[in-house]
């Protein structure tokens, strides 16, 4: 009698489905370049929420590698909110202009990377958030 052992393949399992879209990747740099040139209340909405979400998703996922970066960027939002509340415009100062075109290639690879159902659940957990705090949602 053999001692063989029977092979017995492996499962194979699909992919995770990941937020590699071209037209969210391209929609972020849409919005930093509209943000950048011409900034309004709507564009910094959707930058915040853009990084607010990516943050919670990459944190959910274990990848912290573009988290410096997107807390970088969340920094200069936070400024030019700053910024607002003392003098009522949406402005941004060069360096925040600096921070956010040097963290928009980590934040697109980040998008890129993030699996789509982390990206989800932290949508759904930042919603909750600001509609827990009384701010509007633009889905």
């Amino acid at each position: 009698m053999s001692t063989r052992h029977l092979h017995h393949p492996r499962r194979v399992r699909p992919p995770k489905p990941t937020v590699s879209q071209p037209r969210l990747r391209l929609t972020f740099a849409t919005d930093l370049v509209a943000f950048i040139h011409a900034p309004t209340t709507q564009s910094y909405n959707r930058l915040t929420r853009l990084l607010d979400v990516l943050a919670v998703a990459l944190a959910a996922q274990r990848a912290p590698d573009a988290l410096i970066q997107i807390h970088s960027a969340r920094r200069a939002m936070a400024a030019i909110f700053g910024r607002w509340e003392r003098t009522g415009m949406v402005a941004l100062s060069r360096l925040d202009e600096l921070t956010l075109r040097a963290a928009a290639p980590h934040v697109e690879s980040a998008l890129g990377r993030t699996r789509l159902d982390a990206f989800n659940l932290a949508h759904a957990l930042v919603k909750a958030q600001l509609q827990a705090q009384g701010d509007t949602i633009i889905d």
